[in-house]
Order: structure tokens, then C-alpha cells, then sequence
């Protein structure tokens, strides 16, 4: 019974958390997969799109519209890998590079903000408490 509530507390938090990233990065004209390509992008730089998916949890099929539509929006652009032609790394054009960096600042800032009342030790301990969780479920 106990353990119920818990996933139900789990679950409520995690769309609530979620709809306020979204409502958030909406103001970017963006959507979250988007928000999270060019994050992934930002931190680690160019990127093969099967790392993209693996990054943000993202099927190819939906990887391959997101970067049609970042593309056309000039945040990215596709470059061939020099060893397998058929390949595209995707790294970010110095426009998506310097919008990013503003944008991940102030999302920075507006994550801080739903985390308030949290100390920083109790961060620490919500964060290895869900690593567990969630590395739980893949094993199973």
C-alpha cells in the first residue's frame, strides 16, 4: 500500500515538474525535445544523432523532425562524419550556440527556483534515490 502512494507521489511530482519546464521553455518557441537536443548539444558538443536519442531518451524517428525543425530555425546543421559518409554529426551553428547559452541561463536559474526548498544535501540525496529507481527498472 505504501509503496503505491509512493509512486503515486513520484508520478504527480514528475508531470508537475514537467508541465512547468514546458510552460517555461514554450516562451523559447520551442518544445522540450528541442529545449533538450540543443542542451545536449551545448554541454557536449557535436554529437551523432543515435547519441542524440540516447541522450534525451528520444526514438530516431522523432530525433530526425526535431532536427528538420531546429535546422530551419538555425539553431543546428548536419555535417557528414568524415569516416562514415552515411553518418551525420549535429553540432550547433554560432547563432544556436549563443541563444542556447542565454537560454539555458535563465533556465538555469528557473530550475533553482522549483527546487528552492530543498537544501542542498537533500538534493543530493533525491537525486541518488531516483538514480537507484531508475536503474532498478532497467534491470528488471
Amino acid at each position: 500500500m505504501e509503496q503505491a502512494h509512493l509512486v503515486t507521489v513520484l508520478f504527480k511530482a514528475t508531470k508537475a515538474v514537467e508541465e512547468k519546464i514546458k510552460n517555461n521553455i514554450s516562451q523559447y518557441k520551442l518544445t522540450i525535445t528541442e529545449f533538450g537536443v540543443l542542451e545536449a548539444l551545448y554541454s557536449k558538443g557535436a554529437l551523432f544523432v543515435q547519441e542524440l536519442c540516447e541522450k534525451i531518451l528520444v526514438p530516431n524517428s522523432s530525433m530526425t523532425y526535431t532536427l528538420d525543425k531546429l535546422e530551419k530555425k538555425g539553431f543546428i546543421r548536419r555535417t557528414k562524419d568524415v569516416v562514415d559518409k552515411r553518418s551525420f554529426q549535429i553540432i550547433l551553428t554560432n547563432e544556436g550556440y549563443f541563444k542556447t547559452k542565454e537560454m539555458l541561463k535563465k533556465h538555469y536559474k528557473f530550475l533553482d527556483e522549483i527546487l528552492v526548498n530543498l537544501t542542498k544535501k537533500e538534493k543530493e540525496v533525491l537525486r541518488d534515490l531516483l538514480k537507484r529507481i531508475g536503474k532498478n527498472e532497467l534491470s528488471i
